[in-house]
């Protein structure tokens, strides 16, 4: 049943349309993408804002 329901996902690329599998792994590749881009950006957004600001007239 479940072999039957992956082979007719994959017959369906033959003319043109993309099987429930496909759209899945599209999906999931989509958001490994977007993990990626933002585990590389946000440390580096984080260590521009870890210095400290001194106004004038703060400090005692």
């Amino acid at each position: 049943m479940l072999a039957d329901r992956a082979l007719a996902d994959v017959q369906g690329l033959g003319d043109g349309r993309v099987g429930p599998a496909l759209r899945r792994l599209g999906l999931v590749v989509a958001a490994a993408a977007l993990l990626a881009a933002v585990s590389a950006v946000l440390p580096a957004s984080l260590a521009l804002q870890t210095r400290p600001v001194e106004l004038p007239g703060t400090r005692e």
